[in-house]
């Protein structure tokens, strides 16, 4: 073996008066024992052969060490990291055990009182900054044990030894990758790595999880105990004499057609089985309200009869029917009328009285359903009622009963009283109302059905086959889908649809006949909808499940982390010194290697297995050789020096860690403009995985950010030390005592002030700003319901009826009364009766007088049916038709005479008008239409003329006015009806395309909409108002003096829904006419509006002219697509400007910390290697003279320095006064002198080192 080389005299440093006896170089047998003696001559003369005694050193020491768990303690005490201590680790798992435990009661909290509080938008920074915070530090607690548990491997490694270099001595988990460090972990089954290493990047997981973890979300919450009211209660007595009877009309049975067959709503207080008290809570801004009320529901049980005898008679059919409820029953109802069709379908209702029941407390009152199919046997034109035999038929016996019952009503919201569900309480009795029995209730229900003739002819309906069916069987006809007439004669079928149909019309009667007016208190609860923090489940799901791993990897590191490792922490050049020191064979092996890379060291140390030694009073590594032929050391002839640097300070690392900050301070400046100019960033979806990703992707970026700034702070870290003795000589504790990666954070920021440290300053100032990264992120977008608008297009599918000439061409409606009304197909008139008597909402593209042409969205509209109480609105202007009437007052001369005589009914007057008109010219009665009508003693009266719609082509004439002894104050009014065609500020709510609320401009500030070859021109005909009037409404019978009479129209017009301020009082004071004028104008509008809506389309398919069947021309051409603003209630995903504005400033902290960082150092030709492994340290070291003995003998550390700590080492003055530098010293005294560049060793020493 070759000698080791001369030693140079280090060039003398000044220091403190404790180096001023320290010789200026020292000679010293690296390979020798502390109690070696040896003479240093202050010439430096030749070194001794010490060949045999290293290769007997080696040998006497390559015995391997006891493990570490079974060999004697030594008296000292080992060292251990506060992280890595029992105490430190079992507190982090009562905190992750703490954290599920209270994740999990949040949780259950939360899904039990439907969210954890109620709060505002304006306070989501608490909630999620506060658990992204608490996550923050406790992953810096876990980076702290991360780091430990890297840093301690190689050492773990050494006391289990003899192992491999690459186990020990070159083992590195510090410097790579995470993924690179993880997968070396599982190669080398360090399991104690790979632990800390999955629980640290879990720990970052969870905290992108935890910035999800709750959600300010619109919940329903429901009060008990509040105050509700009711509004009315049911009462018997308003139906128990045959006076209240004839009140009935046909409500109730229209009512059930218009909501089985034209979409109605149910009237508030109704459902398809039930009447019940209405009833709202005491104050607003209520969901849903429930309250436990009375309910009505009427039952008709029927039993299948036996037939005796069908007898068809001129007028009628005659029917025997016996049943074991009833006993025989004899009835006569319907015949088939048509003698066009070989088949007739006959249906009807009748009431009979059971001779078996007549003790019963109804009476013995039934209903007898008859449902028959004839076929007509011969025909002949003359005959009137062809004779018909009789194919089959079916006969059910009824009982009609009612029941009130007390139930739980839920109403959807305080504004539309809309039932959500009606659940009857079991196990109670039900009652009867007093003064009403069962017979009554038969009696009314009767009236109902006989109040509503001719159901089928007046809706119009098509149905398979002729029939005559009457208003009840051709209601059951619309109780369920795709039913034929064949399908009514099965007895099952028959049954079940007459129970459905008796169930829903009596709901209806109840509601509008037996139910008054009577406010009481009512205890109840609300459902109110209020924003709620809610846990969100992925979020909790994926923490929970994270937390269970992170214990169980806290539980494996508190098991598998060593306690007698290393002497004292390893984290330093002094302390790897120290510990060498005791004994240098490792230095020996390493001397003159420190320009050598990491891949040359592995060849030096490559024959040789490590280990460390511990006794009471030493703790060595020792060099076990393998085999005796590798004891020999080859050192690579003139070695190429290449210098190391990590990524992040070489020229590509800065541009990429300056410009990610840069960048991402741009982006969220350009999508917090975006934000605020369009209310948000866009459309958030209220339920589903995808509301996570605007939490998660940008946590996760800035967990990156942070993770990109910690390979820069970790580079300036590990290099501190060796920069500040490359750029001069300083004091031990400034460099070999000193690893700011072995701080904390805070403490490392503090450090850097006082050591003077400016790079390591301003990279532990981003790291500790890059935390607020992630905890303001978490709030950086949020979810929030906004009113929104946006343009929005629709097109006009079509346009009313027009005809070409309106002077040589037939109008809309010919003179013939027959086809008129099959013209409009009585629709319109069942919708006009039902808008004009109900609350319900106007039909599609109707709005009070106005009628909109039928239109279709352009595009994809908004989607904001998700949300709770939300709807679509499209606010356009629109065209529109609105019927009115041009009225003139007609004066009283000699062409109006009004006369009022007494009539044999002492309580009423019988009123004459005659007319003479040149808008109605007739020849009878010298061209007077004449008309008497019954009129009160000292009331009002208020009439159509119907002599009029029957003689006049275009113009219909009113009068009103109060009775008096003479007839100055009735007033009489000639109209003409009249299509306008205007423009309209239309609200629309969709896709229903129900009109909501309406504006109609004036024709100057009206756009110019349509572009057609002609106007269009939809002409009216009045006589449609007859048919509105002769549908069967209640008829007013005198009943007092003071009764005010008025026919269909004018009841509608005093008490309906329509007309705003109630004209009843204008119609009794003559000077107020004009209102009254106006009330009839718009009540005429809104009927005729149904009307006109339904009058053949000219389609966009005919943009040309085109014929009707009728033979009316159509035209229709132009621009059809109209733009409004559509508004909606939208979940916006919107960036805080808060959030934005945190992130911009500690990125823009960031960036200028690492800018100055970038100033300050200069890593170039500052290092050979990576010094992160404890051979790279070992080779710095190994050439160093302040590890020999003192000038004139005595070791420079003392026996036992490895064990002894800082302040220990200072009392013994170990390295006291000492300037340690880095860079090239020379080989020997000669090579000194004669400067042989060649001749240089690279490493660390007290003294100057040479600059190059």
């Amino acid at each position: 073996m070759t000698d080791p080389p001369f030693k140079i005299p280090r060039k003398p440093v000044p220091a403190s008066s404790s180096t001023n006896d320290r010789a200026s170089s020292a000679r010293h047998d690296v390979l020798g024992t502390h109690n070696t003696q040896s003479s240093v001559s202050s010439s430096f003369s030749a070194s001794p052969d010490h060949s045999d005694s290293s290769s007997a050193l080696l040998q006497s020491s390559a015995q391997p060490s006891a493990d570490v768990d079974s060999q004697d303690k030594p008296t000292v005490a080992y060292w251990n990291s506060f992280f890595l201590k029992r105490t430190s680790l079992l507190s982090l798992i009562l905190v992750l055990m703490a954290m599920f435990v209270a994740l999990q009661v949040l949780a259950v909290f939360s899904m039990r009182n439907r969210g954890l509080s109620t709060t505002v938008p304006t306070h989501h920074y608490l909630w999620t900054y506060g658990p992204t915070a608490v996550l923050v530090i406790l992953s810096a607690w876990w980076r702290q044990i991360d780091y430990r548990t890297r840093q301690l491997m190689p050492w773990v490694e050494l006391i289990r030894g003899p192992n491999p270099v690459e186990k020990t001595l070159l083992l590195d988990y510090i410097s790579p990758l995470e993924i690179t460090t993880f997968i070396l972990a599982i190669q080398n089954r360090h399991w104690l790595v790979v632990a800390s290493q999955v629980g640290f990047n879990l720990m970052k997981v969870m905290i992108v999880a935890s910035t999800a973890l709750f959600s300010l979300q619109p919940v329903d919450i429901a009060r008990n105990s509040t105050s509700l009211a009711t509004l009315d209660t049911f009462s018997g007595y308003s139906l128990n004499n045959a006076s209240a009877l004839s009140k009935i009309d046909f409500q109730p049975v229209y009512n059930s057609y218009w909501i089985s067959s034209l979409g109605m709503d149910f009237p508030a207080g109704t459902t398809e089985k039930y009447a019940y008290q209405t009833f709202k809570p005491t104050y607003g801004n209520t969901t849903n309200i429930t309250g436990t009320v009375d309910t009505f529901s009427g039952d008709m049980g029927c039993e299948i009869g036996s037939l005796a005898n069908v007898t068809l008679l001129e007028n009628s059919t005659y029917v025997e029917v016996t049943s074991s409820g009833c006993g025989d029953i004899k009835v006569d109802t319907s015949r088939p009328t048509s003698k066009k069709e070989p088949l007739s379908y006959v249906g009807a209702l009748e009431s009979v009285n059971c001779s078996n029941r007549v003790n019963e407390d109804d009476g013995g009152a039934g209903f007898f359903v008859f449902m028959s199919l004839w076929e007509i046997s011969t025909q002949d034109s003359n005959d009137t009622y062809p004779p018909y035999n009789l194919q089959s038929a079916v006969a059910l016996v009824c009982y009609p009963t009612y029941a009130i019952r007390r139930a739980t009503v839920m109403l959807d919201s305080a504004e539309s009283l809309k039932p959500i569900s009606v659940e009857i309480h079991q196990g109670e009795d039900s009652r009867l109302l007093p003064g009403f029995s069962r017979g009554q209730f038969t009696a009314a229900a009767d009236m109902a059905f006989v109040s509503a003739p001719d159901l089928a002819w007046n809706a119009n309906a098509t149905l398979p086959g002729p029939h005559n069916l009457d208003a009840f069987t051709f209601l059951a006809m619309q109780q369920e889908p795709n039913l034929a007439l064949a399908d009514m004669l099965r007895p099952d079928v028959l049954r079940r649809i007459s129970g459905k149909t008796f169930g829903l019309v009596s709901a209806q009667l109840a509601h509008y006949n037996l139910l008054v007016r009577e406010r009481n208190n009512l205890t109840g609860s609300v459902t109110t909808s209020r924003l709620r923090l809610l846990l969100m489940p992925l979020s909790l799901r994926i923490m929970q499940a994270l937390l269970i791993i992170l214990i169980v990897l806290a539980i494996s590191l508190f098991n598998l982390t060593p306690r007698h490792v290393v002497c004292r922490d390893p984290g330093t050049v002094g302390a790897i010194a120290l510990i060498l020191a005791a004994n240098p064979q490792v230095l020996w092996l390493l001397r003159d290697s420190g320009v050598y890379g990491l891949k040359d060291i592995k060849k030096l140390l490559s024959g040789h297995q490590f280990q460390s030694v511990a006794t009471d009073r030493s703790f060595r590594t020792e060099a076990v050789p393998q085999t005796a032929e590798q004891l020999e050391r080859h050192i690579p002839s003139s070695p190429q020096v290449k210098w190391w640097r990590p990524f992040v300070v070489t020229n590509m690392g800065k541009i990429v860690i300056l410009i990610i900050p840069v960048l991402l301070i741009t982006a969220l400046e350009l999508l917090l403009r975006r934000s605020r100019s369009n209310q948000g960033l866009g459309d958030a979806p209220k339920d589903g995985y995808l509301r996570y990703t605007w939490a998660y992707i940008p946590a996760a970026a800035m967990v990156t950010v942070q993770t990109v700034f910690a390979f820069l702070d970790a580079a300036v870290k590990t290099m501190e030390p060796y920069r500040i003795m490359h750029a001069g000589p300083s004091p031990a504790e400034k460099t070999i005592f000193d690893n700011p990666m072995n701080k904390s954070r805070v403490y490392a920021l503090w450090d850097s002030v006082r050591l003077k440290q400016t790079p390591v300053f301003l990279t532990t100032l981003s790291m500790l700003v890059a935390p607020i990264l992630i905890i303001a992120v978490s709030g950086l977008f949020t979810a929030n319901i906004l009113p929104r608008s946006s343009a929005f297009g629709v097109l006009q599918m079509g346009w009313f009826n027009e005809t070409i000439d309106t002077a040589d061409q037939a109008a809309s409606f010919s003179s013939d009364p027959n086809s008129d009304y099959n013209y409009v197909n009585n629709t319109g008139l069942m919708l006009a009766a039902m808008v004009t008597t109900t609350d319900t909402p106007y039909p599609h593209y109707t709005y009070e007088n106005l009628a909109f042409p039928q239109l279709q969205t352009v595009g994809r509209m908004k989607n904001a049916a998700s949300l709770a109480n939300s709807t679509t609105i499209l606010s356009a202007t629109l065209p529109a038709i609105r019927p009115r009437l041009n009225c003139i007052v007609i004066p009283k001369d000699k062409n109006l005479k009004l006369t009022v005589r007494k009539s044999q009914n002492s309580l009423a007057s019988r009123l004459t008008i005659q007319l003479k008109t040149d808008a109605c010219p007739i020849d009878s009665n010298d061209g007077y239409l004449l008309e008497q009508v019954d009129a009160p003693l000292r009331g009002s009266i208020g009439i159509i003329l119907k002599q009029s719609l029957l003689n006049c082509d275009g113009f219909v004439h009113f009068f009103f006015g109060p009775i008096s002894a003479n007839t100055n104050s009735i007033t009489g009014l000639e109209c003409s009806p009249v299509a306008d065609n205007v423009q309209v500020d239309a609200t629309i709510s969709l896709p229903d395309f129900r009109v909501l609320k309406t504006q109609v401009l004036d024709s100057i500030d009206a756009p110019t909409l349509l572009s057609l070859d002609k106007q269009p021109a939809v002409k009216l005909s009045s006589k449609m108002l007859n048919y509105f009037i002769s549908m069967p409404w209640h008829k007013t019978s005198i009943q007092t003096q003071d009764q005010d009479v008025y026919d269909p129209f004018f009841q509608i017009l005093v008490h309906g829904r329509t007309t705003p301020n109630s004209p009843a009082f204008d119609i009794e004071d003559i000077t107020r006419i004009p209102k009254v004028i106006e009330a009839i104008d718009h009540l005429f509008g809104v009927i005729m509006a149904q009307i006109v809506v339904r009058l053949p389309i000219a389609e966009e398919a005919f943009p040309g002219p085109g014929s009707l069947s009728n033979g009316l021309t159509l035209l229709f051409d132009g621009n059809l697509t109209y733009t409004g603003t559509l508004n909606y209630n939208g979940i916006r995903l919107e960036q805080s400007h808060i959030s934005t504005r945190f992130l911009q400033v500690s990125l823009g902290i960031m960036f200028l910390c690492a800018l100055a960082t970038y100033m300050q150092i200069d890593t170039r030709k500052l290092l050979t290697k990576n010094p992160t492994s404890i051979a790279a340290v070992a080779s710095f070291l190994a050439d160093s003279e302040f590890l020999v003995e003192k000038e004139g003998g005595g070791p420079r550390i003392p026996t036992g320095a490895e064990w002894m700590g800082v302040g220990e080492l200072k009392k013994q003055g170990v390295f006291e006064g000492y300037m340690f530098s880095l860079g090239w010293w020379w080989k020997s005294q000669e090579d000194a002198s004669m400067e042989r560049w060649e001749a240089r060793g690279f490493g660390i020493d007290a003294g100057q080192s040479m600059k190059i």
